[in-house]
């Protein structure tokens, strides 16, 4: 005897039913059966499919039908499968791990090199937001989409160091307004040097504090500002610490900019320090801290720029060429010896490499061209070295390209801009202090998180709607094979 017991119960069971004895009926009554008359109870095949099928009750004068044991296997196996695709969908929502669809599974490991999609994920209404999904450190935050509407049609992105993790910002998004031109607009945004920290600040309302997103954890953090004031966020120090800030009594575009102040906020204890006196002289210039963290360089006139220290004291001036302004706060190079300004026309045409220690101007490098030979606005995103900067370059799609300093360029990425340019990237801005370790790649599909509540709910009473015609079809199916007669 064999001491399988698996092998030992097969035989039992063959044993079992080799000996029982099975007497079919005559034909004439399996024919009867399958015919359009039951002998036995005088029904049509069609009366029993309506009795056994459905049963119908009366509750709280709805009806309520149920289902007939003969339907309870088929119909539980498809409700059994529309349950778990159904908890793919809703158990994000509850906080719920489901591989494959974001949250921290999809987080880089610390001290994973960043990585730049050489071709950036399209727009998408599924991307989950930071709030409730935070990505981890982002290598770039960008605007993406047309403006003039809040339905989704412009956001605010994150993209996680993995070059693959896309959230929307929504605390931006969120406290976007529609502003004098019609147009809505996100808050103003600027990511932190290691791409852990976004600074949101609101410069068309007048508020008594400036928020600080956590992407790791998703919190949000304020730094009080007293008394309240429009902030917009103009550069952050190399190590992370401090904030340069542009603060008016009054929201943007209602006075000008010769009312507007500038302070350093400490992001860890809070603490505002004013720089007395020291103005931008245009409201679209910028900041740009030196890589020490120890000046600033501040155009506080037409054709000039100031080098300052943090308490606001002039140690030098610069003199820019004609039409140039300091419009990046990733203008100074990595080694501090230089300062990129812009020429700022309709195309943005041309770089100059001002000598930030002092020494000669420099001379204009000429832009990239995309296309035939056609220049683009193009926008200073950062260095890679100091010897080479990124550029963002507006041609069919957004590209960006490295140039070195001696005019030499290659496209690194490139971003979609859609039909009609309806998904344009408005705005990018880079990780300073991931941008020497940055390389390119293909990360894979892009991870956009959980699905939101809206498209879950569509999913799932789609699943529902193809089960339940399933289920309507094998029922026609086994009605007409039930009151079918014999061939011949």
């Amino acid at each position: 005897m064999t001491t399988d017991l698996e092998r030992r119960i097969g035989e039992g069971l063959r044993g079992v039913a080799d000996g029982l004895t099975v007497v079919p009926p005559p034909a004439e009554e399996l024919w009867a059966r399958a015919g359009r008359r039951d002998p036995a109870t005088r029904r049509t095949a069609g009366d029993r499919q309506r009795a056994g099928g459905w049963r119908r009750l009366a509750l709280g004068g709805w009806p309520v039908r149920f289902m007939s044991s003969r339907w309870s296997g088929p119909v539980l196996a498809a409700l059994a499968v529309l349950t778990v695709l159904g908890s793919a969908t809703v158990a994000p929502g509850l906080g719920l791990r489901v591989p494959g669809l974001g949250g921290a599974d999809s987080v880089p490991a610390a001290g994973d090199a960043p990585i730049l999609p050489s071709r950036f994920a399209g727009m998408s209404l599924l991307t989950a937001p930071v709030s409730t999904s935070p990505p981890g450190p982002a290598v770039a935050l960008y605007r993406q989409g047309s403006l003039g509407t809040r339905l989704g049609t412009s956001q605010v992105l994150v993209l996680g160091a993995d070059g693959r993790t896309y959230r929307r910002l929504d605390l931006a998004e969120d406290r976007g307004v529609t502003g004098p031109d019609g147009e809505w607009h996100a808050a103003e945004s600027l990511l932190s040097p290691d791409g852990g920290r976004v600074a949101v600040a609101d410069s068309a309302r007048v508020t008594d504090h400036l928020d600080l997103v956590d992407l790791g954890t998703g919190r949000v953090g304020e730094l009080l500002l007293d008394p309240p004031a429009a902030a917009f966020p103009l550069s952050w120090t190399p190590d992370g610490t401090r904030l340069v800030v542009e603060l008016r009594d009054q929201p943007w575009g209602e006075e000008s900019s010769t009312d507007a102040r500038l302070v350093i906020l400490d992001v860890g204890n809070g603490q505002v320090s004013p720089l007395p006196g020291v103005r931008k002289a245009d409201m679209f210039d910028r900041v740009a801290v030196s890589p020490d963290g120890a000046l600033l360089a501040v155009p506080t006139e037409a054709g000039r720029i100031d080098i300052l220290d943090l308490t606001g004291t002039r140690q030098r001036t610069l003199t820019m060429p004609e039409g140039y302004h300091l419009n990046s706060n990733a203008a100074w190079s990595p080694d501090g010896r230089w300062l990129v300004v812009q020429r700022l026309e309709v195309t943005h045409g041309a770089l100059a490499l001002l000598d930030a220690t002092g020494g000669t101007t420099g001379t204009p490098t000429p832009l990239p061209a995309a296309g035939a030979g056609t220049p683009h606005r193009t926008t200073l995103l950062g260095w890679t070295s100091s010897d080479a900067v990124l550029l963002g370059v507006e041609a069919e799609d957004y590209e960006i390209v490295r140039q070195s300093l001696d005019g030499t360029t290659r496209t690194l990425a490139r971003v979609g801009q859609g039909v009609g340019r309806t998904a344009r990237v408005n705005d990018l801005w880079f990780a300073g202090g991931l941008l020497p370790d940055l390389r390119i790649g293909d990360p894979g599909d892009p991870d956009r998180g959980p699905w939101p509540w809206w498209w879950r709910g569509l999913v799932t009473s789609g699943l529902g709607l193809v089960g339940w015609l399933l289920f309507r079809r094998v029922r026609r199916w086994r009605a007409r094979a039930a009151t079918a007669g014999p061939a011949g």
